[in-house]
């Protein structure tokens, strides 16, 4: 029932490594993308899913039933058209940090920032409940920081190893990779100051830190499932 967190900068290697980490463990993996996927499968709208990934699938559509396991039990649920819980769900889930850090998300109403973040908590939460995950982002390592057989991973690197790999990635030139990867650390610090009044790399929020610049994914990999298998 272990749970591992990787938070990191665009492009440090998290969506690959945790990847590597969940198919070593045997685990689940989940990114935000992940999740609005499983909200359109739900039922809800999706609207803000661009890009297809190659990714780990989950065993058995295990995380599709424990998303939507939450949703039926919680008290917050609304209609299937409630902005916050039906249609606008997988745009809720489907939020990368700029667009999260930014103004309340909105349809034709605001949601406010309390019920925003009570849903990326109780999503995380569900999934760590279940427990054999490894969850990518979302400021996951504070949502999760008092539970038990839990690591939370950290992950930074330079400017430009990130630029290589957001260029690979999202097939864009240097400069338009510089864009990206500078944009999405401010937002990224400001959604973890807006939602939870904290720094984004202090090393006291996890219990390991790798700088994968001086890496190899499969390096990290590794030592990121032995120590979490050294503790279990």
């Amino acid at each position: 029932m272990g749970v591992i967190t990787i938070n990191g900068q665009i492009g440090s290697g998290g969506r690959e490594i945790g990847a590597l980490v969940a198919q070593k463990l045997g685990y689940d993996y989940v990114d935000v993308r992940i999740l609005s996927e499983v909200a359109e499968r739900l039922g809800a709208t999706l609207e803000a899913v661009t890009r297809k990934e190659q990714r780990l699938p989950t065993r058995g559509g295990r995380l599709a039933r424990l998303v939507s396991s939450f949703l039926e039990r919680s008290a917050l649920a609304g209609s299937a058209q409630d902005a916050y819980y039906g249609a606008g769900l997988s745009i809720l889930l489907a939020q990368d940090y700029p667009q999260a850090a930014a103004e309340p998300i909105t349809r034709e109403d605001q949601i406010e920032d309390e019920r925003y973040i009570a849903t990326i908590k109780g999503v995380i939460t569900g999934l760590a409940d279940a427990g054999d995950v490894v969850i990518i982002s979302r400021a996951s390592n504070f949502i999760l920081k008092d539970r038990l057989s839990t690591l939370h991973v950290g992950l930074v690197s330079t400017l430009a190893s990130r630029v290589q790999v957001v260029m690979h990635r999202e097939q864009v030139s240097v400069q338009e990779a510089e864009t990206i990867a500078r944009e999405h650390e401010r937002a990224r610090v400001a959604f973890f100051r807006r939602y939870f009044q904290a720094g984004v790399d202090n090393p006291n929020d996890y219990h390991l830190m790798l700088n994968t610049h001086r890496l190899s994914q499969e390096w990290a990999t590794n030592i990121i499932v032995d120590a979490f298998t050294g503790v279990q």
